[in-house]
């Protein structure tokens, strides 16, 4: 049986943090904190980043899934508001103009990417979250994992 990242991992299926910043409560039911919810969103984009160019579609989603609080909210399993995401897109990243077929394509490389991290990482979602959050926290304290260096990397 296949699984769906965006119901596997929590972040896909959660308010993002922007939202929530300045509230003292649990990110989601699972218990995962706000600072904790922070850092695996930078370390998605972060991560991300590394595979992608900033200025890939894949990039430019997840920033807006970042920045748009909520914007996932009453979506069921792998379907998204795609046509809300056309329009806030296109107010920020526009031109070239996006379409619902451009969202979809983003959107399915970047669960794509998720799945292929998962498979040849051995990682469950737990495990790709913190490894995302520890992203995060090396890139705020100045120093990146090198490929060489004898902590766990993700392949991609």
């Amino acid at each position: 049986m296949r699984t769906d990242p965006v119901n596997t991992v929590r972040i896909f299926r959660t308010t993002p943090p922007s939202a929530r910043w300045g509230q003292n409560t649990a990110y989601d039911e699972g218990g995962l904190g706000q600072a904790d919810a922070v850092n695996i969103w930078r370390g998605v984009l972060i991560t991300a980043e590394r595979t992608f160019r900033p200025d890939d579609d894949v990039c430019k989603l997840l920033r807006t899934l970042a920045k748009v609080p909520g914007v996932l909210e009453g979506s069921h399993g792998s379907r998204w508001p795609v046509g809300r995401l056309v329009t806030i897109l296109n107010a920020e990243f526009s031109p070239p103009p996006w379409s619902d077929d451009r969202v979809e394509n983003a959107k399915k490389r970047l669960l794509n990417w998720v799945q292929r991290l998962m498979r040849q990482n051995g990682l469950d979602a737990t495990d790709l979250e913190a490894v995302f959050a520890r992203a995060a926290r090396q890139k705020v304290q100045g120093r990146m994992p090198m490929m060489e260096s004898s902590e766990p990397n993700l392949q991609s």
